[in-house]
């Protein structure tokens, strides 16, 4: 049960402490795994409200794929995405090549590509089409 302490700090800034329920209303996602491989399917958003959540649920889905098979997220059904929810792509992308895996990201937005390429996604991890 929440207190009238973390109710009033939710009030004043729903960053600090975003309802479970809310967040998983804005972000949804679906893991499945493919042999040593797993899928991450996103929809929704990913901003400063859903980050952490988007964060937990990148590093599950690369422990999920046992460090073998390759991690594909597929962002085709977000509406958005921050600059930091690409960071943390990119920063899982980083860790998964430490582990000797590869994190692909899939999109059939362009948006999704033009972003990478201005943000130097595409560099650091695999941004691919998906047919």
């Amino acid at each position: 049960m929440e207190t009238d302490v973390e109710l009033d700090a939710a009030q004043q800034n729903p960053a600090v402490s975003p309802r479970s329920d809310d967040v998983a209303e804005r972000l949804q996602t679906n893991t499945v795994r493919r042999g040593s491989g797993a899928i991450l399917y996103a929809r929704g958003e990913v901003d400063a409200y859903t980050l952490a959540t988007w964060r937990q649920v990148l590093c599950e889905t690369a422990d999920a794929s046992c460090v073998r098979g390759p991690v594909i997220v597929d962002i085709t059904g977000l509406d958005c995405i921050s600059c930091s929810g690409l960071a943390a792509l990119a920063n899982q992308a980083n860790t998964c090549r430490e582990q000797g895996s590869d994190l692909v990201v899939v999109s059939r937005a362009a948006i999704a590509h033009r972003v990478a390429a201005a943000t130097g996604l595409d560099v650091r991890t695999a941004l691919r089409n998906r047919s």
